[in-house]
This record gives structure tokens, C-alpha cells and sequence, in this order.
């Protein structure tokens, strides 16, 4: 997952909203610990999880959005006034989210260009991962495009 979360940060852009979804253990903090080493150029930075803190920011890449990773683990329902409160709407505007539980966001808190990257088991294999990228929005569908173009 940390290389696929490599890959991903290769093509990111301010704004860029990623949802992470899977069951626990299936690989979200892998992916997103993946995403943001690439993202800083600091391999050995240590990425938790941030089911406790809930957002953890990382500002360390010169020049660079700011990437904020976001576990939403805990919460019930985040309507937008939960969202204000925790700062994603500045977030999902400026910076690069990554978001862990992302159907924890109401509607009306959640972003309408995001790319859904779904993680499951693939049954009797442990260490596989079956990953499904979707995007949402014409930002998404339009990278997608263009990057599917010539294949």
C-alpha cells in the first residue's frame, strides 16, 4: 500500500482530496504513510495514524501544499459544522487530504471532486489487497482521462 500511496503522491495537486476506505487493517495508514513520505521527500518520517488526534498536518515539503491526514475512525456522523471545527473545509480547499472513514462525512460536509480509493481483502490471501480508484468529479474524471489516454 505505501507504494501505491508513492504513485498517488506523484500526481498531486493543491486541492487534491483523497478518501480512503477498507475495513480495519486493510491499508489506509500504509497508503497514506506512503503518500506523504513521497509528498515531503522525508523517507523515514514517521506517519501515524490519527484516529486519536484525528488530523495530523504535514508542512514539512518546501513549496508545497500542505498534507493533512485525516481519520475519522472515532466520530459518528461529521455534519459541516464538525468540518469547520476540525478545519477541512480549508483543508479539502488548500491543502491535500488524505481521509480515513470518509463515510463518516455527511453530505454536506463532504467534497464533491475526490478520488475513492476502496481497499479490501482479497479472501484466503492475508497480505493482498484488492484496490478500487474512483473518481468523483470533473477534476478527477478529467486527470483520469488524460492519464488513461495513451494506454
Amino acid at each position: 500500500m505505501e507504494t501505491l500511496g508513492e504513485r498517488l503522491a506523484q500526481g498531486r495537486q493543491p486541492g487534491d482530496v483523497l478518501f480512503l476506505q477498507g475495513d480495519l487493517g486493510c491499508g489506509k495508514t500504509c497508503l497514506a504513510r506512503g503518500f506523504v513520505r513521497a509528498h515531503t521527500q522525508l523517507t523515514q518520517l514517521a506517519v501515524p495514524s490519527p484516529t486519536y488526534l484525528l488530523v495530523n498536518t504535514y508542512d514539512d515539503a518546501p513549496d508545497t501544499a500542505a498534507v493533512y491526514h485525516v481519520d475519522l475512525y472515532r466520530l459518528s456522523t461529521v455534519t459541516e459544522q464538525d468540518a469547520a471545527a476540525l478545519g477541512l473545509a480549508a483543508a479539502f480547499e488548500r491543502g491535500i487530504t488524505l481521509v480515513e472513514w470518509p463515510e463518516r462525512l455527511d453530505e454536506t460536509s463532504a467534497p464533491r471532486e475526490r478520488l475513492e480509493i476502496r481497499m479490501s481483502y482479497v479472501e484466503g490471501e492475508f497480505e493482498t489487497r484488492h484496490v478500487e480508484l474512483r473518481p468523483v468529479g470533473q477534476r478527477w474524471t478529467s486527470r483520469f482521462a488524460e492519464n488513461t489516454k495513451d494506454q
